[in-house]
């Protein structure tokens, strides 16, 4: 279940209360069969290869519907690992069907991770689906109140160009997610960066 949390302390957790307020940021909920969230749970990380596609095989047919109708034509399998130090240290992990797209474990040091916590657009329209572990992503509000939405496994999260928002990295849990674009993903997607927005404090976790 999706949760919003916002600066001036309101918690929301209905779906359509948290989409009216984050505009054009969207969550929403997709079906994973109980047998297929255990399997994954059970997966080492990095993701195997075969463990990303079966990941990527059990996508909703109902999102894959509504996704493709919006052009998001293509599709990866996205692996945040946390160090089991609990240090700050991460690995980012993305498998592709295409067995030819080179994949190789990222290490993101804690001072990487800092740095990717800068408020920013990213030039794609992208959306998520959780299998496991979780998405956090902060974001600034046309009002000029911020907020963190947190969404777990089993719901997806939708973003655009349009979104100022910047990513809180769980603990603990692995996540794994397929992550579907408007634009092919083979490559880093281009990112503006906005330093002039100040996160608050509360707003980091």
């Amino acid at each position: 279940m999706a949760l919003l949390r916002l600066t001036n302390g309101r918690v929301y957790t209905a779906p359509e209360d948290i989409n009216r307020i984050v505009a054009p940021m969207q969550v929403g909920e997709f079906t994973i069969a109980p047998e297929v969230r255990a399997r994954i749970r059970g997966f080492k990380h990095p993701l195997s290869q075969e463990d990303a596609m079966y990941v990527l095989k059990n996508l909703d047919p109902k999102v894959i519907a509504m996704a493709e109708k919006d052009g998001f034509k293509y599709r990866r399998v996205g692996n945040v690992v946390p160090s089991s130090a609990d240090d700050g240290n991460f690995t980012y992990m993305q498998r592709f069907e295409d067995r030819s797209i080179e994949s190789a474990p990222v290490p993101m040091s804690a001072e990487a991770v800092r740095e990717y916590l800068v408020p920013h657009y990213v030039k794609v329209n992208d959306w998520h689906c959780i299998f496991s572990g979780g998405i956090i992503k902060g974001v600034q509000l046309s009002d000029g109140q911020q907020g963190v939405v947190y969404c777990e496994a089993g719901d997806w999260i939708r973003l655009s160009p349009k979104v100022l928002n910047w990513p809180i990295f769980p603990y603990g849990e692995a996540t794994a997610a397929v992550s579907m674009f408007d634009q092919p993903c083979d490559k880093n997607f281009e990112m503006e960066l906005h330093r002039e927005i100040k996160v608050r404090d509360e707003m980091r976790y």
